[in-house]
């Protein structure tokens, strides 16, 4: 679907207005929060991001971090959720995430108190230099020794142009929803479903000088998910969302080598962890993923989790795949009652 710009621009005025009263209040917010830990503290910006925006308290060598009113829908039900997700990953993984210090709510909505973790992002290593309000890339010519490395270690109106445009967006849906039914494997039907992170990504992973992890952050968008979905390639592998690329074809070119090593360098851990019998040879990630390119589980997967480029997706790599060469709508539309 397309973009609703004016949708947008409304909800860039709703965030700017929000974040003017936000400074405005933090002087006060700020010692509040130092009262409660019995300190002193400085603040300073530190950064905004798609759905957050984050002030370091010097003093308690901490994080405040605050969901963007129009960014974040439901900015409380979101906040609840990281707060659980990050508590359960502490308790039960060896997934290093930042201490949660403190979670409440003012007038200007929830927030969070966390521990300050002083490092860079992985994604900062990786990313090809260019202008940096686009969306980042990965190197073209990175060093294939750094890249393992850090593998290692990791309602609008005009959403349619036409009416034919908009019978065409239908009934790719309903031609979807049937893949989908014949998609999922029965073997998973009772679990165990792994917790997912639609926003995994070298991005929200902080790293030390070596690339070691230091911290993985931004944990509000997991969920119980499809065992399917942790046996696809990653799509983050070239750091850009292939939404934001201008040509899919492009994409798969540029993604096939580093989604080879990627898999090599898992293959190398997954053999190491079973000779340690942390887990089992029918635990391997790297057999699924290494498939999901030539099979299609790949495209899949992304289309289902994809808004902006599903059309682009289903019509260039699972259509052809399942249905053969595209005649006319008519035809497609006889499919669905097969």
């Amino acid at each position: 679907m397309y973009h609703d710009d004016l949708q947008y621009d409304k909800s860039r005025f709703t965030a700017l207005a929000w974040n003017q009263r936000l400074r405005e209040s933090l002087p006060t917010l700020v010692k509040e929060i130092a009262d409660r830990f019995g300190i002193t503290s400085e603040y300073e910006y530190l950064s905004l991001g798609s759905f957050n925006c984050c002030y370091r308290l010097k003093g308690l060598h901490a994080i405040v971090r605050f969901p963007i009113l129009s960014k974040s829908t439901f900015r409380h039900e979101k906040t609840n959720d990281e707060c659980m997700i990050m508590t359960y990953i502490s308790q039960y993984t060896s997934i290093p995430v930042p201490k949660l210090l403190a979670a409440e709510s003012y007038d200007l909505g929830p927030y969070m108190v966390l521990s300050f973790v002083d490092a860079t992002r992985l994604s900062d290593h990786l990313k090809a230099q260019s202008d940096p309000l686009a969306p980042i890339i990965l190197q073209p010519d990175i060093d294939t020794t750094i890249l393992a490395r850090a593998y290692r270690n990791m309602a609008r109106n005009d959403a349619i142009d036409d009416e034919a445009d908009c019978r065409k967006k239908y009934v790719v849906r309903y031609l979807f929803l049937k893949i989908a039914r014949n998609f999922w494997t029965a073997t998973y039907d009772h679990g165990p479903f792994p917790l997912y992170c639609d926003d995994f990504r070298p991005t929200n992973i902080i790293v030390e000088s070596e690339l070691n992890i230091s911290g993985v952050i931004d944990w509000e968008y997991c969920y119980a998910a499809p065992v399917e979905l942790t046996y696809c390639s990653p799509w983050w592998l070239l750091l850009k969302h292939p939404d934001n690329w201008t040509d899919l074809r492009s994409f798969l070119e540029e993604h096939l080598p580093r989604h080879k090593l990627f898999i090599q360098v898992l293959q190398d851990e997954e053999h190491e962890m079973i000779q340690r019998g942390d887990i089992s040879e029918r635990q391997r990630l790297s057999v699924g993923m290494a498939q999901s390119l030539e099979n299609g589980h790949f495209w899949f997967c992304l289309a289902a989790t994809s808004s902006y480029g599903f059309d682009e997706i289903y019509w260039e790599f699972i259509d052809p795949l399942y249905y053969g060469e595209f005649t006319s709508i008519e035809d497609r539309i006889g499919l669905l009652s097969k």
